[in-house]
């Protein structure tokens, strides 16, 4: 089992399963920036802020260079009142 905290509440669920149905699409269109970076367990992916998505979740990724559902393990958003750049850094498993 996973433990994830949102929203000071925790969720558990199956390990690299999704917590629920929710499926959030990320692509050019809706905010996917630069390219898809490949890690040892998965991939990275960055978008301008995204509040709509969160770890435990399935984000549909659609790029040049990675297609498919990747379940958010690991969500970081960064930005703020010196910047006028408001990002999200998802990263992802393939379902």
């Amino acid at each position: 089992l996973e433990a994830v905290l949102l929203d000071n509440k925790i969720s558990v669920g199956p390990k690299e399963k999704p917590l629920n149905n929710t499926i959030s699409i990320l692509d050019k269109t809706s905010g996917l920036i630069g390219v898809p970076e490949l890690l040892e367990n998965g991939w990275t992916f960055t978008s301008l802020l995204r509040s709509d998505l969160a770890p435990g979740q399935l984000v549909q990724v659609n790029s040049n260079i990675v297609q498919g559902d990747y379940l958010i393990k690991r969500l970081e958003h960064s930005g703020g009142s010196d910047t006028q750049d408001y990002y999200s850094k998802i990263e992802g498993v393939r379902q």
